[in-house]
This record gives C-alpha cells, structure tokens and sequence, in this order.
C-alpha cells in the first residue's frame, strides 16, 4: 500500500514459469530495467527471471514507497497468484536487499540461496529521519546529474566523483523526492537484531571493499544463519558498483 492508499507496485515476468525462478530486487531510487535489464537477457536463457518494480519507483511518477514490510507482502502476494512457491535464487541490492531479507525471513516461499548486496539490516533510531532527508537530496543530486556530497560518497565508497558513473545508469529518472525520503527512511528503519526467524538456506552476502557500514551489516545477518554464510566482497568497489559497471559478473555469482 502506498500514499492515499495508491499502489504502483508491479511485478515483471521474463521467460518461462516453468523454468527454475530468479528473483532480482532494485534498491532506492533505481529502476528495475535499468539495473536487470542485461542481467534479464543472459539469465532467461536457463531461469525464469521475477523483477519486482517496487512502489513509486516508475515513469508515470505515480504511488510511493512505504516500508520494507508492506513491499515483502506486496511482492510475496504476487508470488502467489502466480502459483509459484519455489525460488531458485532471491537477489537484492541495497533497499532490495533489505526487502529480500524479509521475504526470507517469513518463509512464506522456499528459497534456495539469498543473495544479499550492500543492505542495512539496523535502524539507525531517531537518527533516521535526518539520514533518510539528507539521502534523499543526494539521490536527487545523482538524478540530475549533479554530484553528491563528498562525505556521502565516500562512505558509500565512490572516488573521485565517480558516484554519477556508478549510480546514474541505475536510477529511475522520474521520481518524486517523497519516494527517495520514504525509501531511504524504511530502509534505515528495518531492523532484524531481535527477530527470532532463523535463514536456513544458502546465504551470500556481497558488498564492496570501500562500502564503509557494509562489514558491520554483514555481521548482522550472518547471527541469524543457520548453516553460515559466505561473504564476497568485490574489490575496489563502492556501493552497487559490481551491478552497474560489471552486472555478467553478479550474473556468474546468481548461476553458482
């Protein structure tokens, strides 16, 4: 559900239902063909792939985004119209990462391996609200073509301005700012320290080397594996970096 009760979610299916089922999830301020779209192409080939488009997050600049929970409903409900109950791999990438975590954690699907990518599973408390304002006036900056803060970069791990290299191709070029604040406030509100749902599938954890609050996020989900996880960690690379500038890789990961 969204604002005034106004819902724009829609979930994308490419290839055949019939086939093993991917699952991709965009973060924050991206649109789901900008950051799957050849990601789609070459994964189709051997898996039906599922591109959630997350609330307020389209062209039309309609609905908003509200929380990581009603986004995992909204995306489990679907899921099951389509009588689908078996996932392959559930991929998401910062926001989507959080959301992904979630579904996860209701086992609601079976899900065979989760694939998590720059997330924040902790709420940063009444420091959210100024955090989620601050964010949101820096996504707008990258959508506009102009450059973020220096501090903000670089503790997303970005050098040299290279932010607008990184994020700009993944962004939804339409959005309100509502949308990037309530986005950013529900993912610095998800908070999993106290849940007792343990993850009993193949967990990847995946962030890059000059992510600042990664290492400590990791750390988090890895307290509510079962079996362990595996954490890679992409060299050199700020946040979404491996999705923007080398997506056949994340694609070998997804296929492993």
């Amino acid at each position: 559900m969204s604002l005034n009760g106004e819902s724009s979610f829609r979930l994308h299916v490419v290839g055949n239902l019939s086939k093993k089922r991917v699952m991709l999830i965009h973060g924050m301020g991206f649109d789901w063909k900008n950051c799957f779209g050849s990601i789609a192409d070459e994964l189709k080939k051997e898996f039906c792939v599922l591109l959630p488009e997350l609330n307020g997050h389209n062209s039309e600049n309609k609905g908003t985004f509200t929380t990581v929970y009603d986004s995992a409903d909204e995306i489990i409900n679907e899921i099951e119209k389509l009588q689908v109950t078996e996932i392959e791999c559930l991929y998401g990438i910062s926001l989507g990462a959080s959301i992904a975590l979630e579904i996860a954690l209701r086992k609601k699907l079976l899900i065979k391996k989760l694939i998590l990518d720059g997330g924040q599973y902790e709420s940063m408390g009444v420091k959210k609200y100024f955090f989620s304002f601050c964010m949101a006036m820096e996504f707008r900056k990258i959508i506009n073509g102009k450059r973020m803060m220096e501090v903000v970069s670089k503790q997303m791990g970005y050098r040299n301005g290279d932010e607008k290299l990184i994020l700009l191709p993944l962004c939804c070029k339409n959005l309100k700012f509502y949308t990037l604040y309530k986005s950013a406030l529900a993912a610095y509100s998800y908070d999993i320290r106290n849940r007792k749902e343990k993850l009993d599938m193949k967990v990847i954890i995946l962030h890059g080397e000059k992510e600042i609050y990664a290492a400590h996020s990791a750390l988090i989900v890895q307290k509510k594996c079962i079996y362990g996880c595996e954490i890679k960690i992409c060299e050199k690379c700020g946040h979404s970096e491996l999705l923007s500038l080398n997506p056949l890789k994340l694609c070998d990961i997804i296929k492993k």
